[in-house]
């Protein structure tokens, strides 16, 4: 199955914009729906390869920070805009620049 890719497409389309026509007053997504499938999307893929939840749970965690690592600070900075929420990644990025400062 194609689970994975399924949740994968759903994180984003619940990433942004609106869920409603065009011609329509804007629809955001829930909030919570975007991390949701994305955390999902993850963990689905990693099922499929790994045969031991000890596995899986490396798999994951290993999955995670290298997606993290990838993500642009920007979309982050557009997400918090968008919510009026910093996301912890932010606030802890902030405060490890301004220590070594």
């Amino acid at each position: 199955t194609r689970d994975h890719e399924y949740w994968c497409l759903r994180a984003v389309e619940w990433s942004g914009g609106s869920l409603g026509p065009p011609e329509h007053e804007v629809v955001p997504p829930p909030e919570h729906l975007f991390p949701l499938s994305l955390a999902v999307a993850v963990q689905l893929s990693i099922i499929k390869s790994t045969t031991t939840f000890q596995q899986a749970k490396e798999s994951f965690t290993a999955a995670a920070k290298e997606f993290l690592s990838e993500v642009e600070l920007t979309s982050l900075v557009s997400v918090a805009e968008t919510t009026g929420k910093t996301p912890p990644e932010l606030e802890l990025e902030e405060n490890a620049s301004g220590e070594n400062s």
